[in-house]
C-alpha cells in the first residue's frame, strides 16, 4: 500500500478526494441527459434515461368524459357520461365508480359496452365542488384494469335569484349601467348606478336577457336591444347616458324579428353596426345570425346575412368606413367545430371580402373591441358531448386580432376555459374571465400575451368585468356575496366593494 509520509494517510485515497469533483461532472451529465424527457409523475418513472416502455396494445383508457376535470356550471340535474376505448365489464363499472361528496349512483349502459351514463340519485346541489372518481378497478371485458385512476372534479352551476349582464361604466367613469333581473330571470330591466353604490336607477323594462348596453364615443347615448310589447323580438333603443330620454330607433318588423341584438358604436358617433340573432342552429348548426348598419333615425342602411351562411360582428374599422366580422358556412364538421373566415365589409358597396390572417378561428362565442377601434378580442367555446348526446358549449380560448393585420394572437393559453374579454381604456391589456385556478375569477393580461396575473380572489365566481374608462377600476358580477351582485374593485383587485343588489 502507498502511504503518503506527511499525513500518514493512503495516498490512494487522498487521490480520491483530489479527483472526485472532477469525476463526479461527466456522471451528472450522464444522469441529466437520461432523465431529460421523464414525467415523474409518469408510472414508470424510473426507467433507464426516461424512456416509458411501450403500453401493452389496446390498453384500457378512458378517451371521452361529462363533465371534463375543472368544468363549473355543471347543472345540478346532470347526469354523468364516460367513454372507454374498448368494451368495459359491467359489473366491475358499476362497483368502480363513486362520487364526492357521497351520492347513490346508478350506472346503465349506453349506446354500447363502451360508453356507461352514471345518473345521481338525488340532485346535485348548487354552486358546490363534487368529484366523480374512476378506479381501476374497472376492467374490460378481457380481464385488463384500467391503468391509473381518474378523478373528475367539477363545480355545479349557481342559482340565484339575481341575474345579472354584463357591466358597462359611462364614458367620465362615475356610472355604471347593466341589466338584471332579480326574480330568477322572469323580467329583465336596465339599471344604472354610481360607482361607490348607494342606489341604483331603474333605466328602462323589458331588455333582453343578459344584454350589455353599447356607450357612444362622446359618452352621451347609450343603445340597448328590449324587447318588443308581445315580450318575443329584439328591438333597438337609445337613451342618455344620465338613463333619460328614451327612445325606439327601430322595431323588431324592420330586421326581421331578432331574439337579441348587440349593437356597436361607429367612431363618429353617428352610426350602429348590429349582430342579430335570431336564434341556435339544430344538430351541427351554427347560431342563425346577420348583420346590419343602421342610422340615428332608424334607417336600417346595410344588411348582410342569409340562411346558408353566419355573420358575427367583431367591430368598426378606424374610420368608420368598413365593418370587421366573421363568416361561416353555418355547419359544423365531423369533429364539431364551426369554422370562420375574417371579413371586412364595405359599407359603400355592401360587398364582403375574405381577410386573409395566420390562424383559422373555430366555434366563435363573442367579442369586446378596444376603445381605439385599432383592436378586437375574441373568445370560442369547444364542444362537449353530454350523456343525452347533445353538444355542450364550453368555454375555451381568449384571442386578440389587430385590425389591418394578418396576425391573431391566442392570449393567456390554459386547458381549462378562458372568456368575456374586454380591453384596458389604453388598450394595452385585456381583462377577461378564466377558471384556470378552478373558479371562475377575474384574471388580466398585456395585449401581447405576457404578464398574466390574477385580479380576483376569494369564494364564489368573479364574471363579466368591464374595466373603467378612468383605467383605476374593474366592475364585475360576483357571487361572494351569497347571490350575484355588481362589485367593483382596484384594477390590481385591492378593496372590492358590493355596489348594487337585489335590494
Amino acid at each position: 500500500m502507498l502511504i503518503d509520509d506527511q499525513v500518514g494517510r493512503p495516498r490512494r485515497m487522498k487521490l480520491i478526494i483530489k479527483w472526485a469533483p472532477i469525476l463526479w461532472v461527466p456522471f451528472m451529465l450522464i444522469l441529466l441527459i437520461g432523465l431529460q424527457g421523464c414525467d415523474l409523475n409518469d408510472p414508470f418513472k424510473g426507467t433507464p434515461f426516461g424512456r416509458n416502455p411501450p403500453r401493452e396494445a389496446g390498453q384500457l383508457q378512458l378517451v371521452e368524459a361529462y363533465p371534463e376535470g375543472g368544468l363549473t356550471d355543471v347543472p345540478i340535474t346532470s347526469s354523468f357520461r364516460l367513454k372507454f376505448n374498448r368494451s368495459v365489464d359491467q359489473a366491475s363499472v358499476k362497483g368502480g365508480i363513486a362520487l364526492q361528496p357521497s351520492i347513490a349512483l346508478v350506472i346503465e349502459q349506453g349506446a354500447d359496452s363502451t360508453e356507461w351514463i352514471v345518473k345521481p340519485v338525488n340532485q346535485l346541489s348548487p354552486d358546490r365542488v363534487y368529484t366523480l372518481q374512476i378506479t381501476t378497478s374497472i376492467k374490460d371485458t378481457a380481464g385488463n384494469n384500467l391503468p391509473r385512476p381518474v378523478d373528475l372534479r367539477f363545480r355545479t352551476a349557481y342559482q340565484s335569484q339575481a341575474r345579472f349582464g354584463r357591466p358597462i361604466w359611462t364614458a367620465d367613469g362615475n356610472y355604471i349601467f347593466f341589466s338584471a333581473s332579480f326574480d330568477g330571470g322572469d323580467s329583465w330591466h336596465l339599471w344604472r348606478t354610481p360607482r361607490w353604490g348607494g342606489w341604483k336607477q331603474r333605466v328602462a323594462d323589458r331588455v333582453v336577457p343578459l344584454s350589455e348596453v353599447a356607450i357612444s364615443p362622446d359618452g352621451r347615448r347609450v343603445a340597448f336591444a328590449r324587447l318588443d310589447n308581445n315580450g318575443k323580438s329584439a328591438e333597438v333603443w337609445l337613451c342618455s347616458s344620465d338613463g333619460f330620454n328614451l327612445r325606439q330607433m327601430v322595431d323588431s318588423e324592420e330586421l326581421s324579428g331578432p331574439l337579441n341584438i348587440k349593437c356597436a358604436w361607429a367612431p363618429g358617433n353617428d352610426r350602429l353596426a348590429l349582430e342579430m340573432w335570431y336564434g341556435t342552429g339544430g344538430t351541427g348548426q351554427d347560431d342563425v345570425t346577420a348583420l346590419g348598419v343602421m342610422a340615428l333615425d332608424g334607417a336600417l342602411l346595410r344588411r348582410i346575412g342569409g340562411a346558408n351562411q353566419t355573420y358575427r360582428l367583431l367591430g368598426w374599422s378606424r374610420d368608420g368606413r368598413d365593418v370587421v366580422g366573421l363568416r361561416s358556412p353555418g355547419t359544423a364538421d365531423a369533429s364539431n367545430l364551426i369554422r370562420y373566415e375574417f371579413i371586412n365589409w364595405d359599407l359603400s358597396t355592401g360587398s364582403a371580402a375574405a381577410i386573409e390572417v395566420d390562424a383559422t378561428v373555430v366555434n366563435f362565442s363573442g367579442a369586446a373591441q378596444s376603445r381605439d377601434y385599432s383592436s378586437v378580442t375574441f373568445w370560442n367555446w369547444r364542444p362537449v358531448r353530454t350523456p343525452q348526446g347533445n353538444i355542450e358549449r364550453v368555454a375555451s380560448e381568449l384571442w386578440v386580432y389587430r385590425l389591418g393585420s394578418n396576425s391573431v394572437s391566442r392570449l393567456a393559453p390554459t386547458a381549462l376555459g378562458n372568456r368575456q374579454g374586454g380591453f384596458s381604456p389604453n388598450g394595452d391589456e385585456v381583462v377577461f374571465n378564466s377558471n384556470r385556478s378552478g373558479e371562475w375569477l377575474i384574471w388580466k393580461v398585456e395585449r401581447g400575451g405576457g404578464n398574466l396575473r390574477q385580479v380576483t380572489k376569494g369564494t364564489g365566481s368573479d364574471i363579466l368585468p368591464g374595466w373603467s374608462p378612468l383605467n383605476s377600476e374593474i366592475a364585475f358580477i360576483s357571487t361572494r356575496g351569497g347571490e350575484e351582485a355588481l362589485w367593483v374593485a382596484g384594477a390590481d383587485g385591492a378593496n372590492p366593494r358590493r355596489v348594487a343588489g337585489r335590494e
